[in-house]
């Protein structure tokens, strides 16, 4: 093949591609021109539809694939006036329901660029009896091209932009970002579509190219079948050493087995004449369905601890499909099915009454009331805030559970805690009846809770200030900063569920408040002094304005009638004068 037809198929008619996809190239250019007003006029709420019109390009693509396929006869004209729009009239209902419905408006808006995505792909293999996977090899590769193309212009555009800016004239670096636009949604749509195969187009002479055979065939799967051997040394551990399962192993099987099944359609074409692509596609989904059950029980632990929470419902989801694939690849070999089942996958997780948001919802309230009910605080059906008992690994799951549902509470209003049949549209609102507080809330994990590993348990106070449990002492408050105060006569508190802390006038003072009695009242600037004068000398021997020094030299130890404490200076701060005028301190005690 001489070169000129070589860059002929590479490069394809492009006015060819505009005429069989007109419709899908407008959105294009309007998904441009909108990009360009949105951000250089400052129009706010265009930048709301530029998601929905990246839905009107595989969504028209694909109704013009129908058109082909199924009406080839009628009204060309005609038909694209209705697709284009029917397509806009589908983006207004899609805005109207996304935002209120289903799943929330970013998963919805994805969603469907998937499932129309997916249809683009399918829509051509229907009814073909034979190259189906030879198809799907040439959109993919003509995907990878036009990526590759896109890039290339997208970076000279940005060489072009850069060097004018530079040497001639100061430019916008808004320029950026419309040549990415244009490269993608213009160039590359028209790109793309120019190269894809016509509806009756004989795909006997296509072939992948043989360095990408080589590189599926000879590094792909032996890189999956080494992988596969790792992971069936884990499973045989777990018989041998009856250890469940970390969570973490759904991660590991899913999506590399997503990805083995991606290669099995790639090489379909090519089992005829390579013996090692047909051992794969023959054996891989057998050995992958143990895999595949491993992964759905390693999820199924979690759900059992947790609940359903939305990425665990796609775990699920994604271990269905796949199982089902890998089982239809053993009983049949049809890749139609494999499309038409992803999107039957998404339809069901986003669109369904029993979408991930509802069913992650239900479940979490479900897991709130029984943890309610198993500390006490709902009894014969009521809440009460009776919660002296309840231990601090119970307060961390309660307080991990509320905090699920007020995240993102601005994209999903739905996502509310619902006890008892009432709805509290705030955390404060729930957390006040059940009688809990920030103190509540961990920052360590609850597995690492389980496993006993915890020296510290952190208690955040409103004003940044930490309490927390400390191995030798009952309590550290830590990270507490005095700036200018040891001077000013100004007054510094907070307080949790059992002690006071107050610094006034250089006296800190803390107060156990059930009991009422002062543990302890300590003069702040006298200690602070004292350790000072101690490291004072080995301080200016540094001769340094920052100066780090033992951790021994910088902490004070005493008792008094009512504790036992110790101060830990991470910073003092002085003046020229040797006047003190900050601190940051980490207090250590136990009450006697």
């Amino acid at each position: 093949m001489k070169l000129k037809e070589k860059f002929k198929n590479l490069f394809p008619d492009m006015k060819k591609g505009i005429e069989r996809f007109p419709v899908t190239v407008i959105f294009g250019l309007i998904l441009f021109i909108v990009t360009i007003f949105s951000i250089e006029g400052s129009y706010y709420k265009l930048e709301t539809w530029i998601e929905y019109l990246i839905i009107a390009i595989p969504f028209s693509a694909t109704v013009e694939l129908i058109r082909e396929k199924y009406f080839e006869n009628k009204n060309r004209k005609f038909f694209r006036i209705i697709n284009f729009f029917g397509t806009i009239l589908f983006i207004f209902v899609s805005k109207m329901f996304f935002k209120n419905y289903f799943a929330g408006e970013v998963i919805n808006v994805t969603a469907a660029v998937l499932i129309f995505y997916v249809l683009f792909y399918l829509i051509p293999i229907v009814y073909r009896n034979e190259n189906r996977e030879k198809y799907l090899q040439s959109v993919v590769g003509n995907q990878i091209i036009t990526i590759g193309f896109a890039l290339v212009l997208f970076l000279g555009f940005s060489a072009i932009i850069g060097t004018v800016d530079v040497l001639l004239v100061n430019l916008l670096h808004t320029l950026y970002i419309h040549a990415f636009v244009f490269s993608s949604a213009v160039f590359g749509v028209i790109f793309f579509v120019s190269r894809l195969k016509e509806k009756d187009e004989s795909l006997e002479n296509y072939a992948l190219p043989k360095i990408v055979e080589i590189l599926i065939c000879y590094i792909l799967i032996p890189l999956i079948l080494i992988y596969t051997a790792i992971l069936y040394l884990y499973f045989a551990k777990i018989i041998f050493t009856l250890k469940m399962p970390k969570g973490v192993v759904s991660h590991l099987v899913l999506w590399y087995t997503a990805f083995s099944l991606f290669i099995i359609i790639m090489v379909t074409p090519i089992t005829f004449k390579n013996k090692f692509a047909k051992f794969y596609k023959k054996f891989f989904p057998m050995i992958s369905v143990p895999l595949i059950l491993l992964a759905l029980f390693s999820i199924n632990e979690r759900i059992f601890q947790y609940g359903i929470t939305e990425n665990r419902y796609l775990v699920v989801i994604l271990v269905i499909w796949l199982l089902f694939n890998m089982i239809l690849y053993i009983v049949k070999n049809d890749v139609k099915w494999v499309l038409i089942s992803y999107i039957f996958a998404i339809l069901i997780a986003v669109f369904s009454p029993f979408n991930l948001v509802t069913v992650s919802i239900n479940s979490q309230n479900k897991r709130l009331e029984r943890l309610l009910i198993k500390n006490g605080i709902i009894q014969n059906g009521k809440i009460t805030n009776k919660n002296d008992k309840i231990s601090i690994k119970s307060k961390n799951e309660i307080m991990s559970v509320i905090d699920y549902f007020y995240n993102n509470t601005s994209e999903l209003k739905w996502k509310k805690i619902k006890i008892l049949g009432k709805t509290y549209e705030k955390p404060e609102d729930f957390m006040k009846v059940i009688g809990a507080n920030d103190f509540w809330r961990s920052y360590e994990s609850i597995d690492n809770q389980e496993k006993g590993v915890i020296s510290e348990i952190s208690l955040k106070m409103n004003d940044g200030i930490k309490m927390t449990e400390a191995k030798g002492y009952d309590y550290l408050i830590y990270d507490f900063s005095v700036s200018y105060l040891l001077d000013a006569n100004e007054t510094k508190e907070f307080d949790n569920e059992n002690y006071k802390v107050v610094l006034k006038n250089k006296n800190l003072m803390i107060k156990n408040i059930q009991k009422n009695i002062e543990v302890l009242n300590i003069d702040l600037n006298k200690i602070a002094t004292e350790v000072y004068l101690k490291i004072k000398e080995k301080a200016k021997k540094q001769n340094q304005s920052y100066v780090e020094l033992p951790e021994n030299d910088l902490t004070y130890l005493s008792e008094t009638k009512n504790s036992k404490y110790k101060i830990v200076f991470s910073d003092i701060h002085f003046s020229e004068e040797d006047k003190i005028d900050g601190l940051n301190i980490n207090i250590y005690f136990s009450e006697k």
